[in-house]
């Protein structure tokens, strides 16, 4: 069943699976519970990613944070990286240790403690590298997959994936109405069955009806005169409708934020400087810094267009290190 799933919502350019090879996957651990975003993660663990330029892929690995950076343009509203959704399968199976895939490139797994720990992708693996593997994480455990065995083994993945865990890969940042477009141009079904998918696409949260406008005020005037039970139904449609406006609203929003944070982190890593504090509330914009280059980071700030009347707001010189701490404030242009 998940593998139809997997192949309609790869049918309409929804989901993607991204390959081992294609990722840079590292694991931390979480010292305190915190609610993941993607501006969160990239604030917090940007530094490790390989790649100058980069989309991440992250979800909860018991108490850790897995995070799988790539430098491929990632295109779908839900891309999943390949190795978690072996992982996810071998771990059901009691299958963990150092796993490999014979493919090209080779790719390896070590997984333990129920959760995958390492991934390695290269043209040949050692035995010397899968020695220093089992000492560094104590496993003893070795499995080898021919290159049949792990295309089997994928399908098999995909096949017990559950649904929860497609979900936890969903990119919040899109288009709604490109979700409906997709629909319009692709499906010839009945209209009970486009508003079903598009339920099952946005979380079982939302409810959007949008084929055409004209169509649906003429259907809901006419359900409207039969019976009240419909009516209820029409005005459940109603309030979804508006939570939809409600929330495409702060999707905006909150795509200016991650363009604010990408903005300004750039900035402070071109100039070679300390990102001491980040504040974005309202309107409010607050940054500290400790750089050697206030005026140059101050004129690239503020011509990123994203701020009104910024200025700094006090410059402390360090004698011993000849630079400044530096702290710049402004409204957020919405």
């Amino acid at each position: 069943m998940t593998q139809k799933i997997f192949s309609l919502l790869s049918k309409f350019d929804i989901l993607s699976l991204v390959k081992i090879e294609d990722t840079y996957f590292k694991s931390m651990p979480l010292k305190k519970k915190i609610k993941l975003s993607k501006e969160v993660v990239l604030l917090n663990y940007s530094e490790f990613s390989p790649f100058r330029d980069f989309d991440t892929l992250y979800t909860l690995l018991n108490d850790h944070i897995g995070i799988w950076f790539t430098d491929k343009k990632i295109r779908t509203y839900i891309a999943i990286p390949e190795s978690y959704v072996i992982a996810n399968y071998l771990l059901k199976n009691e299958i963990d240790g150092i796993i490999i895939f014979d493919t090209y490139p080779q790719n390896l797994l070590v997984i333990k403690d129920r959760k995958l720990c390492r991934q390695i992708s290269k043209d040949k693996i050692s035995k010397y590298e899968i020695n220093l593997l089992q000492k560094e994480f104590f496993v003893n455990e070795y499995h080898f997959y021919e290159k049949k065995e792990y295309e089997k083994l994928l399908v098999d993945a995909i096949e017990n994936i559950l649904i929860k865990d497609i979900f936890a890969f969903f990119n919040f940042n899109l288009n709604y109405k490109e979700i409906v477009d997709i629909f319009i141009k692709k499906l010839s079904t009945p209209i009970s069955i486009f508003v079903a998918l598009l339920f099952f696409i946005e979380g079982l949260n939302y409810l959007y009806v949008n084929k055409k406008i004209s169509t649906i005020e003429n259907k809901y005037k006419t359900i409207k005169e039969k019976t009240q039970i419909t009516r209820d139904k029409i005005y459940v449609i109603e309030e979804k409708y508006l939570d939809f406006n409600t929330l495409d609203s702060e999707l905006k929003k909150n795509q200016n934020l991650i363009n604010i944070l990408h903005s300004v982190s750039d900035i402070v890593k071109d100039k070679n400087a300390s990102l001491l504090y980040f504040k974005v509330s309202e309107n409010e914009f607050s940054i500290r810094v400790d750089t050697n280059k206030t005026s140059e980071l101050f004129s690239n700030i503020v011509s990123t267009g994203y701020f009104n009347d910024l200025k700094i707001q006090s410059s402390v010189k360090n004698k011993m290190t000849k630079s400044e701490k530096v702290i710049i404030k402004g409204n957020v242009k919405w």
